[in-house]
């Protein structure tokens, strides 16, 4: 008994030391600096969920189209102002445009009476715009070869004058809130426009409040003859600013007229290179600027899709499919270092681009013609837009989408997103 009273009363006295010494390194662990805590962090290459899907943009013309809304194109020329033959409240002023086959006009009327003639052959009877074409320049006595003009009535009324080329022409008028405007095309017949083209031109318009003549509005000529005589004619030179978009990975001034369109659905990983694109049209191409910051270059690899690049999906298929359509549909691998690859029946020969490295990372400019099989542009079509990042490593450690994540774009176009013509 007496030992075993001696064995518990060991037994305590270590128990109560373990418990001082564990108290008094608890205390000073309080007064000492902890060390710095190291955190996992998880690699990126995690699939994430779309943020956005059937991903839609709207595709600006660098041409007008002549369709009767007022085309934003024609904000990058200067309005010139018309004069009138009398004092009066109505006003107006023009915008032009020249391209290689011909010239586009923009004519903006101020006048809040409506006034409208019964026929063409009537148009004078009623508000009117003209615009009168000497190609030549040289003022003639007489219509010849390369003169015309052409009366765009209010409420669409056209009467198209001498030497108009029926066949090419186009004007259409419509109302704007403080009046009409009219938009015209008259082909060129006997030039084609290098950087700039000095013409003969008159310009002007007819005011009518019922069947009263306000004034006329006119851009030199105001004799009233202009209809059988383009001597009184003014010339002007015409630049010729859009003529078409050079593949230089330089973004003109009419890029600007392109909403710019964000890449935000990471199909693979949770980081890497942010990209966005602008597209427009001239009606026989489709055009796209697309700019990539990515500050890790790597296209050390020898498979393109481990490269940073690009890649497009379009298709012009009225429906999109679950396999490629010949001559539709296509898919194009653009890579950093500026090497094309393509994919699905793609043609090499319709497609001009252009890499530039940037302090960010890189854009691409580049121009699809349309493949013989399509007839034109749909006035909405399939697209898609992915960017592949490697991180230093050669793989493909990022993938960035415009809509589609499934990364099975490369077999079928069912979830890519889409293009739409302006209406």
């Amino acid at each position: 008994m007496k030992y075993r009273l001696l064995l518990i009363a060991v037994i305590v006295m270590l128990c109560f030391t373990a418990c001082k010494k564990n108290n008094k390194s608890t205390g000073d662990a309080q007064n000492t600096p902890s060390a710095p805590i190291v955190t996992y962090t998880p690699t990126p290459f995690v699939t994430k969920a779309p943020v956005e899907k059937d991903m839609r943009a709207v595709v600006y013309s660098v041409k007008p189209l002549i369709k009767g809304f007022s085309e934003p194109v024609f904000a990058y020329t200067d309005p010139i102002t018309l004069k009138t033959d009398k004092a009066c409240d109505t006003s107006g002023y023009f915008r032009y445009y020249v391209a290689n086959d011909g010239l586009y006009l923009q004519i903006h009327v101020n006048d809040v009476t409506f006034t409208k003639a019964d026929s063409p052959e009537t148009v004078d009877k009623g508000d009117y715009i003209a615009v009168y074409l000497n190609e030549r320049g040289n003022k003639p006595a007489k219509y010849a070869v390369g003169d015309c003009f052409i009366k765009v009535g209010r409420g669409n009324v056209i009467f198209e004058g001498t030497g108009i080329a029926s066949e090419k022409t186009k004007a259409v008028s419509y109302e704007v809130k403080d009046g009409y405007e009219a938009e015209v095309f008259l082909p060129f017949l006997t030039l084609r426009a290098a950087e700039a083209v000095t013409v003969g031109l008159e310009v002007g318009f007819a005011d009518f409040d019922g069947e009263k003549e306000v004034c006329k509005g006119y851009l030199n000529d105001k004799t009233g003859k202009t209809d059988t005589t383009l001597k009184n004619i003014g010339l002007m030179k015409l630049e010729n600013r859009f003529s078409g978009l050079s593949v230089d990975a330089v973004q003109e001034p009419v890029w600007e007229l392109s909403p710019v369109y964000e890449l935000h659905n990471r199909a693979y990983g949770n980081i890497g290179a942010d990209a966005s694109f602008r597209v427009l049209t001239d009606g026989d191409k489709l055009y796209f600027y697309i700019t990539v910051d990515d500050d890790t270059n790597d296209t050390g690899s020898e498979i393109v899709t481990r490269k940073d690049g690009v890649e497009l999906f379009v298709s012009f298929s009225e429906q999109k499919h679950e396999a490629y359509q010949a001559g539709k549909d296509m898919h194009f691998r653009i890579t950093r270092d500026g090497l094309l690859k393509c994919e699905n029946g793609a043609d090499a020969a319709i497609i001009t681009y252009l890499v530039r490295s940037t302090d960010k990372g890189y854009e691409v400019e580049l121009f699809i013609r349309l493949p013989e099989e399509t007839e034109a542009i749909p006035d909405s079509f399939g697209f898609d837009l992915h960017v592949n990042d490697s991180f230093g490593g050669g793989k493909r450690d990022s993938v960035l989408c415009w809509s589609d994540t499934t990364f099975m774009t490369y077999q079928n176009l069912l979830n890519v997103g889409t293009l739409s013509l302006i209406p």
